[in-house]
């Protein structure tokens, strides 16, 4: 009941009494997003499949926002089927499988880098051939700032390192974030609310999963599994996929616009590119390069202008 009643009543008003509130609920917002890229990539270095990871995803909060979805159904009766489209593939499994691909090829600092810190330049690209809606010249400064930190970062670490698998996985990546721009648009134009939203691609994404199961496209190994040496790390990954991620930083995020508005809460995720790329290199062993290092500092300031 907590989470539809903050819900329905939340407006952009802020109050002072609030925002310690709200500063908390971002800030458990922004970690849980950097750790579900985390475990995206230590859940590949355990061998686990996509579909794996998927349901690890989705199933909780089909579960759990499914009720937001029935709740809201006219609303997302009304929308046109594009949007749901949008909505369903945006953010649902093949969003995770486009980033799962690019963490087969590439770091999991990279991907906090291009798949949250470029969405705002999609989502302007995406918005301008739609519409026409041409940028302002604080949005535009943001979005080259962005454009210059994702060529700092691609060109001469693919160039040093001599590697070509390192541009399909930030080709991948990249992809991902265009799919989460279609999302982030087509939410706004349905005014579908971000509960019944999430209710509604969580469950596309499970519903498409057991499909694919039924048919023989991928089998579970319950064997390797539940074996000693890996259930504790496979029940680690499914408690921040689904539980801490698919739900608790959703409501957070919603519970630190109701305390913050949108534009302070979106300006402070823009965060996370540069605590993903300071958990991989704590959890994960990656290096932390110069060019990196530039590389976050530069798109996080451009995701930071682009929503202040």
């Amino acid at each position: 009941m907590l989470f539809l009643t903050s819900f329905i009543s939340y407006k952009t008003n802020c109050y002072p009494s609030n925002k310690l509130l709200g500063l908390s609920a971002v800030g458990i917002t922004v970690i849980l997003w950097a750790s579900w890229i985390i475990s995206m990539k230590f859940g590949i270095g355990l061998s686990l499949s996509l579909f794996d990871l998927a349901f690890l995803r989705y199933g909780l909060p089909c579960v759990v926002f499914s009720y937001f979805t029935y709740t809201f159904r006219h609303v997302v009766f009304r929308a046109k089927p594009w949007h749901l489209i949008c909505i369903c593939m945006g953010a649902g499994f093949p969003f995770l499988f486009f980033v799962a691909w690019g963490m087969k090829f590439s770091p999991a600092s990279h991907a906090g880098i291009l798949v949250p810190g470029t969405f705002p330049l999609f989502v302007a690209l995406i918005n301008y051939f739609l519409s026409g809606k041409t940028l302002s010249r604080k949005y535009f400064l943001g979005i080259l700032c962005i454009t210059i930190g994702v060529v700092f970062l691609v060109i001469p670490t693919v160039i040093l390192s001599n590697d070509i698998e390192l541009l399909k996985g930030y080709i991948f990546y990249l992809f991902a974030s265009f799919l989460w721009g279609l999302y982030t648009v087509a939410v706004c134009e349905s005014r579908i609310p971000p509960f019944a939203a999430a209710g509604l691609f969580s469950s596309f994404s499970c519903f498409v999963l057991v499909f694919f199961y039924i048919l023989g496209v991928y089998e579970i190994d319950f064997s390797y599994l539940l074996s000693p040496n890996i259930i504790k790390d496979y029940l680690l990954i499914a408690l921040v996929q689904g539980l801490f991620v698919g739900v608790i930083a959703s409501y957070c995020y919603v519970f630190s616009i109701s305390k913050l508005g949108s534009q302070k809460t979106t300006a402070l995720s823009s965060l996370t590119p540069a605590l993903v790329v300071v958990m991989s290199t704590l959890f994960l062993g990656e290096p932390l390069d110069f060019i990196t290092f530039l590389a976050v500092l530069v798109v996080c300031g451009g995701v930071a202008i682009t929503n202040l």
